[in-house]
């Protein structure tokens, strides 16, 4: 699923059809993620995942196809880990309830529970 998937979904099965109030709602939410985690904030959603940097010193390593010696320099990694609900949901551990929270994509689309 793509962003634009992602607010046409939403748009339909919560916005009453209105793309621009998705819009609004998902951008809020992912500038929200962005912003804590690039001032190094961790987010913490349980049920859902865990969201935060780490800082990788600089080391070397060796150009494959040269084997010469090579210096990467120092970087910030951005790490997620699945919370154990989604991964309970994921492994089949869980079912997805009938929940605000979690929306059924097939039924959203308008899809009948047994079409493939």
């Amino acid at each position: 699923m793509n962003k634009t998937q992602a607010i046409e979904l939403l748009a339909k099965t919560r916005y009453g059809g209105n793309t621009d109030d998705a819009r609004k709602a998902l951008d809020s939410v992912l500038d929200l993620m962005i912003r804590t985690v690039i001032n190094g904030e961790k987010i913490n959603w349980t049920g859902f995942g865990t969201l935060e940097t780490e800082w990788v010193a600089p080391r070397f390593a060796r150009n494959p196809q040269t084997g010469e010696r090579v210096e990467v320099p120092s970087t910030i990694r951005i790490k997620w880990w699945a919370g154990q609900g989604f991964r309970d949901l994921a492994n089949g551990d869980r079912e997805i309830a009938d929940y605000p929270a979690f929306i059924n994509h097939k039924l959203a689309k308008g899809e009948k529970e047994n079409d493939k």
